[in-house]
């Protein structure tokens, strides 16, 4: 048992140390290391499969309210997480570019595009990025879109 402890102890400090270092959250420690600890247990695998799930989605809610108010340091974070898409549906069929127009959040805009994101990218009712901001009234955004090949 004391072999066991040791072992958990010395592989949660290592968790620790790697992910705040690299400026991650605390709970996100914990959630790696439960998930590695007990990986080989069938019975609770599907459970920390969903808890990493679930971190994921709050990545990408994140990086949501990022792209929102233009706060361009904490979606880079979001960026930089494995599995991350720009292009991925963030809510009715939207992805972050269409958030970012929606605000006129143009260094964003900028980012994203750079980062691969669709400028053409229609949401479940047709609307694009470019509609999102001649909507919205954010001729910047407007400007910027068009220089960037967004035709729709």
């Amino acid at each position: 048992k004391i072999k066991i402890l040791r072992r958990w102890l010395v592989v949660f400090s290592l968790f620790n140390l790697a992910l705040h270092t690299n400026n991650q959250k605390p709970h996100t420690s914990i959630i790696l290391f439960r998930f590695f600890t007990n990986h080989h247990r069938k019975k609770n695998s599907n459970k920390y499969i969903k808890t990493i799930k679930q971190h994921k989605n709050n990545t990408m809610e994140e990086a949501k309210w990022a792209a929102q108010n233009g706060d361009l340091e904490n979606l880079k974070k979001s960026a930089s997480a494995p599995g991350f898409d720009v292009n991925a549906d963030v809510g009715m069929g939207r992805s972050l570019i269409h958030c970012a127009a929606d605000y006129g959040q143009c260094e964003v805009l900028e980012f994203l595009i750079a980062s691969g994101a669709n400028v053409n990218a229609p949401d479940k009712h047709g609307i694009t990025p470019l509609l999102n901001a001649i909507f919205e009234g954010h001729t910047n955004a407007v400007k910027l879109l068009l220089a960037k090949g967004a035709d729709k």
